[in-house]
């Protein structure tokens, strides 16, 4: 009986000492160098899909075709995901554990069609300059002419009107009627024919760059759509939130865990203490006996 006794009294001992351990556990400090370097990670990210936002509006509303381009922050957003990924078996987080294959997937789709645009719209810009400083060029030629040749009047006009068409498709893309550049660059070709040999190779030389427009602006006008709609902004900012929150939710349950412990361990310390009172009297209940015997 004793031993069963004494068995009983051991596993309600270890049960008590487990209980204890396994509060203390949950209660240690969270590693926050980790989430600080995921967070760090984040920002980073979340500040280069802001800048090529930017750069996306930058280059859509400056017409300098020799403006320094953007820098390729391309390679940035890469290393920056490949060490987010890396960080991810410590980071203990489900949000960025779920989504960071299709964050991943939406930031490098942003940075392949962000450097497209900038190619497009390069392509597009040195086209329109080409465009009106050759009908700029074409038209001093025109001056040329002898004064009162009714040809002077009609070529002046139809370089104007085709630098005015050529401008009017930049700025406003599909929504320009491309056949009036065309008819435009058609009816300048015909009256610089008839000014002689450099007219016309100008002529030429501006009927290819007008082609070039063509060609380019309606991609451009697609990619600019295409970047508008990614949701990689969207996305970091969604992870972002996810991940401060897990953060703020594991602070609280240690909080909460901490309280758990503080009062286990004050009633912990009750019944040791009710224990060593009852243990005490017994012994002095056993040694009246002893001395009564």
């Amino acid at each position: 009986m004793n031993r069963l006794q004494h068995l009983l009294i051991a596993i309600v001992a270890l049960a008590l000492v487990a209980a204890l351990a396994f509060l203390y556990d949950k209660t240690q400090a969270v590693d926050l160098r980790d989430r600080n370097d995921v967070a760090a990670l984040l920002d980073t990210l979340r500040e280069i899909d802001g800048r090529w936002d930017i750069d996306v509006l930058r280059e859509r509303a400056e017409l300098d075709a020799n403006q320094m381009p953007a820098p390729n922050r391309a390679a940035t957003a890469k290393k920056a995901l490949a060490t987010l990924a890396a960080a991810l078996p410590r980071a203990d987080s489900a949000a960025l554990s779920e989504g960071l294959g299709e964050l991943g997937k939406a930031v490098l789709e942003k940075a392949d069609l962000v450097e497209k645009y900038k190619s497009e719209s390069a392509s597009v810009k040195i086209a329109l300059h080409a465009v009106i400083s050759g009908t700029a060029a074409l038209g001093a030629q025109a001056g040329e002419l002898r004064k009162g040749d009714p040809r002077q009047k009609e070529v002046q006009q139809a370089l104007n009107q085709l630098a005015a068409a050529a401008q009017q498709y930049y700025w406003l893309g599909k929504a320009a009627p491309p056949l009036s550049l065309e008819m435009a660059a058609g009816e300048m070709r015909d009256l610089a024919a008839a000014m002689g040999e450099g007219a016309l190779v100008r002529a030429v030389a501006i009927e290819g760059a007008i082609q070039v427009l063509l060609k380019h602006k309606p991609v451009e006008e697609e990619l600019f759509t295409k970047v508008s709609s990614l949701s990689s902004g969207p996305r970091l900012d969604k992870m972002s939130f996810a991940f401060n929150r897990e953060l703020e939710a594991t602070l609280q349950v240690k909080e909460l865990f901490r309280v758990y412990l503080l009062a286990y361990a004050a009633a912990l310390l009750i019944g040791v203490g009710f224990l060593g009172v009852r243990l005490k009297a017994a012994n002095e209940s056993l040694e009246r006996r002893v001395v009564e015997r």
